[in-house]
């Protein structure tokens, strides 16, 4: 791929250096006419301070990118053109096999990054497919938990009820203990007058029976006296 390329122009300072050509770079020229052109200071010190600018000032510039919108630019954009070259490549080597290659073909073509990024991307995309399953096992749990709390609450609300009723059983048990007791109380009374009133008329039915005989007795002698007084008359 084009943008891998490493090779570039170099220049001298204390010793060469591989600057990498990207799109936007231009063609540079020795050292001792770049200050004639852009004021640029021999002192490395001074050299240095301006580098840390610059990169300071693209380090202020750069994006956040969250990782799951970067997994899918990976997978949607970059893998692709990685998949394009592979099959470029694969076509290649077929064609060095059967003898087909030309001067146009570049041996010393460098694929250890492409390989290195590639894999790096299919890791990335394999670690999206993760994350998506793990976001949808999240969701999958958050709403069985969702269901188990409803069920939860809705359990909680038959126990309150039935611990509600309970207690209502026990209210209504405690107070048909004491109306049986208080039942019991009276009926017990009630036996006692029953018992008192039944000895009474028992007591009264034997003096009744008593002055019945003696009423019978004295009839009896009343007869007898009025009979020897007749006899005497």
């Amino acid at each position: 791929m084009s943008f891998l390329n490493t090779s570039s122009p170099s220049f001298h300072m204390s010793k060469k250096r591989l600057i990498p050509k990207t799109i936007n770079s231009f063609s540079y020229q020795n050292l001792d006419k770049l200050p004639k052109l852009i004021n640029f200071s021999t002192s490395p010190s001074l050299n240095n301070s301006m580098l840390i600018k610059i990169k300071s000032r693209h380090k202020h510039e750069e994006l956040q990118v969250d990782p799951v919108t970067a997994a899918i630019v990976v997978k949607n954009y970059l893998l692709p053109m990685f998949e394009k070259t592979k099959i470029h490549e694969s076509n290649l080597s077929r064609q060095h096999v059967l003898g087909l290659t030309n001067a146009d073909i570049n041996p010393s073509r460098d694929t250890t990054a492409e390989s290195t990024i590639y894999k790096e991307l299919k890791l990335s995309e394999k670690l999206l497919k993760e994350l998506e399953n793990t976001n949808k096992k999240i969701i999958v749990a958050e709403e069985k938990q969702a269901v188990s709390e409803q069920e939860k609450h809705e359990l909680q609300a038959e126990i309150d009820y039935l611990k509600s009723l309970n207690q209502n059983i026990l209210i209504n048990y405690e107070a048909c203990k004491l109306q049986i007791h208080h039942y019991n109380k009276n009926f017990h009374s009630s036996e006692m007058k029953y018992y008192f009133i039944h000895k009474q008329f028992e007591h009264y039915k034997k003096l009744n029976q008593e002055s019945e005989e003696k009423i019978h007795e004295i009839s009896e002698e009343l007869h007898a006296e009025r009979n020897i007084n007749d006899i005497r008359l």
